[in-house]
């Protein structure tokens, strides 16, 4: 597996609310008919299987890509995280909302993940004039990405 910096991005804090609810009824719903003590057990396991379905279904070409990345399997990447981008530009409610969707608390959205991810990989297969171009869109887009401000100061240094 490749050691490579692919995005996940920080944390909102408050994103983690619904989450938090969520685990609360889940154990509440379990207390009312699971032996005591093990309504907590249950509730985090329904959650963590929550999380991963959502993440699996709705999430997948975002994921695939992170994998094949991970294995150096740059052209697989690429075709998944364009993938992925298109799907969050086709469903934006979706990544706009992910703290209740995908009970995801990252700050970046997948769209604006998938396409550093996507700027990278390119990057990596030597398009750095592509990646470079690509970086361009995301800071109009994305202002304050510091992935795309500090990819684009690299590639101006080199």
């Amino acid at each position: 597996m490749a050691n490579v910096p692919f995005v996940r991005g920080k944390i909102v804090w408050w994103y983690t609310i619904p989450q938090i609810l969520l685990i609360f009824l889940l154990i509440w719903g379990f207390s009312q008919f699971a032996e005591e003590g093990m309504d907590v057990l249950y509730a985090f396991i329904a959650y963590w299987a929550i999380l991963y379905l959502l993440r699996w279904l709705i999430a997948t070409d975002h994921r695939k890509g992170i994998a094949a990345l991970k294995k150096n399997h740059y052209e697989q990447a690429l075709a998944y995280f364009k993938k992925s981008v298109s799907y969050f530009e086709r469903n934006a409610w979706i990544d706009k909302y992910r703290f209740i969707t995908l009970f995801s608390s990252s700050r970046m959205g997948y769209r604006e993940m998938g396409l550093c991810n996507e700027a990278f990989t390119l990057s990596q297969m030597g398009r750095g004039a592509e990646a470079k171009e690509l970086y361009k869109k995301i800071l109009s887009e994305y202002p304050d990405n510091g992935i795309a401000i500090a990819a684009l100061k690299m590639m101006e240094a080199i």
